[in-house]
């Protein structure tokens, strides 16, 4: 029989439950909390880092390495975004 990987104890359950809700749900409220203290353009940003730079933590955090197109990927997006950003900012009246 193949094992899933999922958990089988009920204690299993809670701790990823709680894992999860605890984890996801402070990370949204300090993500609130501060885009209160930045610009639309900053909170964009940091909300499309976050999961571009999940292979670096990855690579950082088991040494596997991201491959050239994930790389790429990732440029693209933190370009693009940073790129509409600061034409947003132009138009923005003053």
């Amino acid at each position: 029989m193949i094992d899933s990987g999922a958990p089988h104890e009920a204690t299993s359950w809670a701790v990823l439950a709680a894992l999860g809700v605890v984890q996801i749900g402070t990370a949204y409220v300090l993500f609130v909390a501060g885009t209160a203290r930045v610009t639309a353009v900053e909170a964009g940003l940091v909300s499309n880092l976050e999961p571009v730079l999940n292979p670096v933590w990855v690579m950082l955090g088991y040494g596997e390495r991201p491959s050239p197109m994930a790389i790429v990927g990732g440029a693209l997006i933190v370009a693009s975004v940073s790129v509409r950003g600061l034409l947003g900012l132009r138009r923005a009246p003053a």
